[in-house]
């Protein structure tokens, strides 16, 4: 069997130039909804709320947000009225919140799976709020529009994280939203009504309130990342150089509108100039799920002609992923 590339090299660095189409792109335009305006839910009401408390902060979440998943601290993830996946996250992160402690959850939070086509440029806004718990702070980070995947669908959506602080105490609650489309409504404004009804304090509450958990299959996709300070960067670890940083912009570029083997997207890196380091610095700093590349690739493949099992496996190897990666692919695709 002849095996080939689907796009050169050189070609493909043409392409991601000139707006060529790829299979990641037409996922998108697939999936993506015919915009249309949501009717607001606006169906906050403190009186029918149930009050969830996770370390230090007591979030009034309305009883149209039903709980999916929940540990004795966090992170507690909800549906919304008859949505098919989840659209809030809430957790508590015991540390300091500042511009370093955002980003680190942030880059944490949009590395995850579910997330990892999003654009990774977001803009963040500053607000002071007062209720009659205290005066409070937070933060709102608002990513671009991008797909998502969500059980395994590609799906249109937008992502907001709130970051909520009294400035009383070491540590900070953290609501994150996914608004995507094929939601029956539109709850910016609920989500913001949980936000400024949050609740810090300096010690923890004996809680009476309601939160019996409801578990689901654990497949869900949750929207709240692991922020244990255990996972938290490695503060010795070197500072990458300039040129290892723009390898990996680069090569999340390149992952915004192709699948790549590591070993094919560190040669691609490499043709664009950057040394041997620098692009496996690159390739190995995505986050990238390398089985999911080659089930994508495989698709891809499968969309455009015909393929035996075998021939299959041996095309996704040519372009540089492992046996099992391989494998993994062809068998996704249900082959």
């Amino acid at each position: 069997m002849k095996l080939f590339k689907t796009i050169g090299i050189a070609m493909l660095a043409l392409s991601m130039c000139t707006g060529c189409a790829s299979y990641k792109e037409r996922v998108k335009a697939d999936n993506k909804t015919e915009e249309v305006e949501l009717e607001d839910r606006n169906g906050f009401n403190l009186s029918s709320t149930t009050k969830y408390e996770l370390d230090n902060v007591q979030f009034h979440v309305p009883n149209y947000f039903k709980i999916t998943d929940k540990d004795d601290v966090n992170p507690v993830v909800f549906i919304a009225d008859n949505s098919d996946f989840t659209v809030m996250g809430l957790t508590w992160v015991n540390e300091e919140l500042n511009d370093s402690s955002i980003d680190e959850y942030t880059d944490s939070f949009l590395e995850m799976d579910a997330f990892k086509y999003l654009p990774k440029n977001y803009e963040i806004e500053e607000k002071s709020f007062k209720n009659e718990q205290g005066n409070y702070q937070y933060y709102k980070l608002i990513s671009n529009s991008g797909h998502v995947i969500l059980d395994n669908q590609s799906i249109y959506a937008n992502v907001n994280l709130y970051f909520i602080s009294n400035n009383k105490h070491n540590g900070y609650g953290v609501l994150s939203y996914v608004q995507y489309d094929g939601l029956e409504y539109n709850y910016y404004n609920d989500i913001l009504d949980i936000v400024e009804n949050v609740s810090i304090t300096d010690e923890k509450e004996e809680t009476t309130s309601n939160t019996t958990s409801s578990t689901s299959d654990s497949s869900t996709t949750t929207t709240t990342p692991n922020t244990d300070s255990s996972a938290s960067t490695n503060s010795s670890a070197p500072t990458p150089t300039v040129g290892q940083k723009n390898a990996l912009n680069r090569a999340l570029d390149y992952l915004d509108y192709y699948e790549f083997s590591r070993q094919g997207l560190i040669d691609q890196l490499l043709y664009d100039g950057y040394t041997q380091e620098e692009a496996e610095y690159g390739a190995d700093h995505t986050n990238a799920n390398w089985d999911e590349e080659a089930a994508l690739k495989a698709m891809d493949y499968l969309s455009a002609m015909s393929f035996s099992r075998q021939g299959l496996i041996e095309q996704l190897m040519f372009d540089g992923f492992t046996q099992e990666q391989a494998e993994y692919g062809v068998t996704r695709n249900g082959y």
